[in-house]
């Protein structure tokens, strides 16, 4: 295992990483290539906000019931834009 340097911020790496731990998802989408497509990710901060602040009152309406699923709602969020 050696270790390279990371193409956007040049911190350090494994060359065995699939990304580097100190980028965001963004870079992720950006460096990962399946079956010869790199992916794409369209979604942006004001989109996510909006779905947050959905998400809290549905959480207050239902007394912290949907609490339990906002992490599959974001998930689901990410999925959505996230393309070939």
């Amino acid at each position: 295992m050696a270790l390279i340097n990371c193409p956007e911020c040049g911190k350090q790496i494994s060359d065995q990483a699939k990304a580097c731990p100190t980028m965001l998802y963004n870079w992720e989408t950006k460096h990962m290539i399946i079956d010869g497509h790199r992916l794409s990710f369209d979604g942006s901060a004001i989109g996510l906000f909006v779905n947050w602040i959905k998400w809290l009152l549905l959480t207050i309406i239902t007394f912290g019931i949907y609490g339990f699923w906002v992490g599959i709602a974001l998930r689901k969020w990410k999925i959505s834009h996230t393309s070939f």
